[in-house]
């Protein structure tokens, strides 16, 4: 390597993204041997040149590119654009790492001459990594990873044309250091680490805390369901099967009682006693937990302000950085902790009784499909795109047109039709499904005996499903 590019390389190790590279067309960082990414969109590069290995991290959650010397640890099972990332970068070499106006460039050549680049967004409001290709003298964008959310009107959709984010001063980065010692980092710097992680816990609490007032939200009043099954039991005898609901008289005036046409009219009455019981049980929960999620939000909006203006005391690091470790620990122990083994499958109650289940991932497909449903169980997909395996777990006779209906939305919500107004929708009996042949890749299948629904979705009736799942 020449002798600039080698200083060039010292320089930066010593100041992360703020040294200026060597041209692209003389550089050479090494071939990429492996990509990896981790649920939080830390990238790390497997590098080899001149007989040595070497390790680059681009971690969107400290906004720091280094030079480890060991692969760090991943954080949870690889998320599926791990594949995405490999499918473009191995195998490649990486050329040169460019600082350009704010934005850190990596340019990877591909066999052939295919170009691909991964733009590390440090110092944007919300820092991520983004694979693109080159068209021309544009950027097209591949995939994102860190925070996919729009936050400064940019568009970073797959296939879209990359717009640099915001200009913004630029920073001096801050030193390698594990994540036990955060609370030893220099709150000099202009993104002070233990402040970053400490602001990203704080819009996490302020997102569980709106889930669970939408979870509060969802559940009727306990009370007025019972008195609704109350009336409903003495106007029974006015009941039948195929009405939708009864208006009866109450004690403040006319009741309307909805009513499933599907069920009996003693179905109908188990049903309204049923969902009382279940929206008193989640009434004494959810409040349970709000609280408990509206003291931590408490907690630490107070070492926020406390950070701010003592973030040169010793104790009050500490203790942000021990509250965040708390924090993690109680993530881990919760999913530790799960009640029985991990389901390959969704549960839906769309009726609050008969389940619909959808397979997870692409081996769970599988698993669903050939070792959870019956042979003459109802099986769905969304037709000619990759998506999750639908099982209503009763024969096609018997399953009605509103289940049927339900199921088709729930096939297309998970598929790659996720948003479409209009989709087909492939449904058989299980025992008419098959796998193509040994080795078949996970979640393929042979259909047999196909029958097409012509699906036209319906936005109210698919945002009420999604609230079924247990």
């Amino acid at each position: 390597m020449p002798q600039n590019v080698g200083k060039a390389r010292e320089e930066y190790t010593a100041n992360a993204l703020g040294a200026q590279m060597c041209d692209a067309d003389t550089a050479d960082e090494g071939q990429i041997q492996r990509a990896d990414v981790d649920s939080t969109g830390r990238v790390c590069l497997t590098l080899y040149r001149d007989k040595t290995r070497r390790f680059l991290v681009l971690d969107p959650a400290t906004r720091r590119l280094s030079w480890p010397a060991q692969r760090p640890d991943k954080d949870g099972a690889p998320p599926a654009r791990q594949k995405i990332l490999r499918e473009h970068l191995q195998p490649g070499r990486l050329r040169a790492i460019r600082d350009e106006e704010g934005i850190t460039v990596l340019d990877v050549e591909r066999p052939g001459g295919a170009r691909r680049e991964l733009v590390f967004e440090a110092h944007a409001p919300r820092a991520r990594v983004v694979l693109c290709t080159l068209k021309g003298d544009k950027r097209k964008v591949v995939e994102v990873f860190g925070d996919r959310r729009p936050d400064d009107g940019r568009d970073l959709k797959k296939g879209r044309v990359y717009t640099r984010p915001a200009p913004a001063a630029p920073a001096v980065a801050a030193p390698d250091a594990p994540p036990d010692d955060i609370a030893a980092a220099p709150a000099a710097t202009r993104r002070d680490p233990l402040a970053a992680a400490l602001a990203t816990e704080v819009r996490r609490i302020a997102r569980l805390i709106k889930n669970r007032r939408r979870d509060a939200a969802k559940h009727e009043g306990p009370e007025r369901l019972y008195r609704r099954g109350e009336l409903l039991k003495a106007h029974l005898h006015d009941v039948s099967r195929g009405m939708d609901g009864l208006d009866v008289p109450g004690p403040d005036g006319p009741v309307h009682i909805p009513l499933d046409p599907a069920l009996s009219p003693a179905d109908n009455l188990e049903r309204t006693f049923h969902r009382a019981k279940r929206a008193r049980r989640a009434q004494s929960e959810i409040a349970a937990r709000l609280d408990e999620a509206e003291a931590l939000q408490r907690q630490a909006a107070e070492l926020t302000v406390a950070l701010q203006e003592h973030s040169e005391d010793p104790g009050v690091r500490d203790e942000a950085a021990q509250f965040l470790r708390q924090r993690t620990r109680a993530s881990r122990r919760k999913r530790a902790q799960a009640p029985g083994p991990r389901k390959p499958y969704r549960a839906f109650f769309p009726d609050d009784k008969d389940p619909v289940y959808v397979g997870r991932s692409a081996r769970d497909n599988d698993t669903l499909t050939f070792r959870v449903a019956r042979g003459n169980d109802t099986w769905m997909h969304a037709r000619g795109v990759a998506g999750s395996h639908v099982i209503i777990p009763a024969p096609l006779e018997s399953v009605g047109t509103e289940r049927l209906l339900d199921a088709a939305h729930l096939a297309v919500h998970f598929s790659k039709l996720r948003g479409q107004s209009r989709a087909d929708v492939s449904y058989t009996a299980k025992k008419h499904v098959r796998k193509p042949g040994k080795g078949a890749p996970a979640g393929l299948v042979l259909v047999e005996q196909e029958r097409v629904l012509h699906l036209v979705v319906d936005e109210d009736r698919l945002k009420k499903l999604l609230a079924t799942e247990r």
